[in-house]
């Protein structure tokens, strides 16, 4: 009985510990999505300041 029970929470770490990689998974894959389009955003902000600098110191 007791080797029962003792298998039984095994498997339930397991599975919590599954679960819990499971979404820091999720939460990495979804922070590398905002930072890929944080840098994207600034990116094209980025450009665009320095051509108008660029653009209004030269005429």
């Amino acid at each position: 009985m007791l080797r029962v029970s003792s298998e039984a929470s095994r498997l339930d770490k397991d599975a919590k510990k599954h679960r819990r990689e499971k979404t820091e998974t999720r939460k990495n894959r979804d922070a590398k999505k905002q930072r890929r389009e944080a840098s994207r955003l600034y990116k094209k902000s980025s450009s665009h300041s320095i051509f108008l600098t660029f653009f209004k110191s030269n005429f």
